[in-house]
This record gives structure tokens, C-alpha cells and sequence, in this order.
């Protein structure tokens, strides 16, 4: 996931990848085997003799994902058998930046964007990366469920509006 949304592009929040624990309004979705690879749940599934049911579309690399899992994946555990274990620590990282920039955005963000208008002079007084995650922030308010259609170009392109107007 991090490495697709790496180069799919994304906002700073969008380059990490799944939490152990997210919210989803009124419930949570766990993932406790979020640090385990497929190669560990399949030993322990034969050593136990369990059975199981793979979905047939995980071979199928008109997929972004699997094309990630068939052909990239396998180059990179040849540099580290452990890769998995390291952007799971990356991706725990991420979070943390992203908490506590997301805590800066939070104090300024009311006085910079109002009724989704931003005001330019208020935004460019701020830190870059603050203004880029301020306009993503504003990004994701107007677009919601549509937030895929968004990606740091876009906020690429209006940082170099905003920069070519000053």
C-alpha cells in the first residue's frame, strides 16, 4: 500500500499504509496480522492443517496491488526477507509526523479557510508544509468520498499558482 500510494502520489496522511486499528465512524476495523506475511499464515495453516479458500483474484495482475505483490514484492525480500517488517515501522513513523502535524493544522486552519474559501494571505504566512496540508485538508472537504481523484499534483499545482501570483 505505501509503496503504491508512493507512486501513485499522495498527501503526506496518504503515503502511509493501513493501521493495525482504524475507526470507521461507528466501528473498528482491526488488523492482527497486519505484521504477518501471507508466507507465515500459510505455514502455520499447513503445520495445523487448516483449510483455506484464496480468492482467485489475488492472481490476477490486471491489479495494481497484485502486480506490487507478484513482481516488486519479491525483488525487495531479496534484499531484506524483513521488508515487510520495516515499512510496517515506517508506516508507524508516518503516523506519528502526521499526528502531530495534523495538531498544527488543527490551530490554524479555522482562521485560514472559512466556508470552504481560503484566504491566500493567512495560508502563505504559514510553513510549506503546512500549506500543503492545510490545501488538502480543504481539498478533502470539498471532495469527501472523491478524495481519490486528488493526488500532490493537484496541490502541486496550486502551491506554484499561489507562488507565481506573489
Amino acid at each position: 500500500t505505501i509503496l503504491m500510494r508512493i507512486v501513485r502520489g499522495a498527501s503526506f496522511h496518504g503515503y502511509r499504509g493501513f493501521d493495525q486499528i482504524s475507526s470507521r465512524g461507528k466501528y473498528s476495523i482491526l488488523r492482527p496480522l497486519i505484521q504477518v506475511t501471507k508466507e507465515e499464515i500459510l505455514t502455520y495453516l499447513s503445520k495445523k492443517n487448516v483449510p483455506y479458500v484464496e480468492d482467485s483474484s489475488n492472481n490476477d495482475v490486471q491489479y495494481t496491488r497484485n502486480r506490487y505483490r507478484k513482481f516488486i514484492l519479491p525483488i525487495l525480500k531479496e534484499e531484506d526477507n524483513n521488508v515487510h517488517l520495516k515499512f510496517y515501522k515506517f508506516n508507524n513513523i508516518l503516523s506519528e509526523y502526521n499526528d502531530f502535524v495534523e495538531k498544527q493544522v488543527d490551530k490554524v486552519y479555522d482562521e485560514i479557510v472559512t466556508d470552504d474559501k481560503v484566504s491566500i494571505s493567512r495560508l502563505l504566512k504559514q510553513d510549506k508544509l503546512l500549506i500543503s496540508c492545510i490545501l488538502n485538508r480543504w481539498l478533502h472537504s470539498i471532495y469527501g468520498q472523491d478524495i481519490n481523484l486528488i493526488n500532490d499534483k493537484h496541490v502541486e499545482s496550486i502551491l506554484n499558482l499561489l507562488n507565481n501570483k506573489t
